[in-house]
């Protein structure tokens, strides 16, 4: 009778711990299969977003303040021998500078458009492909611009005439993403940490991963069972939309811009 009970506790162990092993594993085929991808998905589109509002912006600046110096970038010289004074006065009244902190305004409204993964994401999949994600960009898909030129149809001056950016605006969103994508340099993780941290007030088992990168990198989750699946509490994306894109440049910042 005691080898029994004995027999009995030692199986229910063994269950036990067969249990929390299947679950473990099944925690790490989420991990590897899902969780991994997902993670590099919003790296990318930091380095996208990180991208578009500090290099794309001030390449921007820099762009408009040039083009506002060399206003007659293209005049002939006759032109500007008989129209320079066009351009003194044009400065002195400040109408040059009003025209080109209109193009500023509306190349910083691009750029805010893009400051959040969500917005990009959305638009990205309404304009170009229905299936897009950030890590499609590892593919290093086409695109129409550089930087270059997006700044040239922003600020380029032709004689005194400017693009309209409204018939440019999707390709232009559309660069600038793959440009982003182009500065993301893709990471391994070498190993997979995993500790159970005991269960959450629903009763839920819950655990710490830690994605260790081989660039030393370690990226740190925390994991709840979800009947069947796993939900990341916290998750570092968040792929909705900000809550107020409406973004307007203050006044002050505009004279700034342009000297």
């Amino acid at each position: 009778m005691k080898q029994i009970k004995i027999l009995t506790s030692c199986l229910s162990i063994m269950m036990l711990l067969a249990s929390c092993t299947s679950k473990e594993d099944k925690l790490r085929d989420y991990v590897n299969n899902i969780l991994i991808e997902r993670v590099e998905d919003y790296l990318i589109s930091e380095t996208v977003i990180n991208y578009i509002q500090e290099n794309a912006l001030q390449a921007g600046l820099d762009k408009a303040n040039y083009y506002y110096d060399h206003f007659d970038h293209d005049w002939s010289y006759s032109e500007l021998l008989w129209s320079s004074h066009f351009i003194h006065f044009s400065k002195a009244t400040g109408e040059l500078k009003g025209i080109f902190d209109d193009r500023v305004s509306s190349y910083y409204d691009l750029i805010y458009s893009m400051n959040h993964a969500g917005v990009i994401y959305s638009r990205v999949r309404a304009i170009m492909d229905s299936t897009f994600r950030f890590t499609s960009l590892l593919k290093r898909p086409l695109y129409l611009y550089s930087l270059d030129e997006i700044t040239d149809i922003y600020f380029r001056p032709n004689h005194t005439k400017f693009i309209d950016t409204k018939d440019y605006y999707d390709e232009i969103f559309w660069s600038l993403v793959c440009l982003g994508g182009e500065c993301y340099e893709h990471d391994v993780v070498d190993d997979i940490r995993i500790r159970n941290i005991g269960k959450n007030e629903l009763g839920n088992n819950q655990w710490n991963v830690d994605l260790v990168y081989h660039s030393g990198k370690c990226i740190q989750l925390t994991i709840a069972e979800n009947g069947k699946e796993f939900d990341v509490i916290d998750p570092l994306w968040q792929y909705s939309y900000p809550e107020d894109p409406d973004w307007k440049i203050e006044e002050s910042v505009i004279e700034e811009l342009v000297i």
